[in-house]
């Protein structure tokens, strides 16, 4: 029987993190584009505080936060037509091992 054994190298620019959803389209040359992107609360741009006279932080009197919901997208991904199908097939083998039940548009 023919082996081959495949090696799994993290690139330098390796990192992990957690998707909460995906954006994306078809390119130009036919590729599927996916942006995977992670959910979050705005972070102030800016707090004021009040100090006291000896120099302590007092309260806060002034903060200026966008008045919208983050979507930090972590990576864009482009895939072929067997690499699309490659990991549609992965997702639903992943989906079926974990018990999840899919719903199905117009049959929920």
């Amino acid at each position: 029987m023919k082996k081959i054994q495949f090696d799994y190298i993290k690139a330098n620019n390796y990192k992990e993190c957690s998707i909460d959803g995906a954006f994306g389209g078809i390119t130009p040359s036919k590729k599927i584009q996916i942006s995977l992107f992670s959910e979050r609360s705005p972070i102030p741009k800016s707090i004021t505080h009040e100090l006291d006279e000896d120099g302590k932080l007092g309260k806060e009197i002034d903060r200026d936060t966008r008045e919208a919901i983050i979507r930090n997208v972590e990576v864009t991904v482009y895939l072929n037509s067997a690499a699309a199908i490659s990991l549609h097939n992965w997702l639903g083998k992943q989906i079926e091992n974990a018990g999840i039940t899919p719903i199905i548009k117009g049959k929920e």
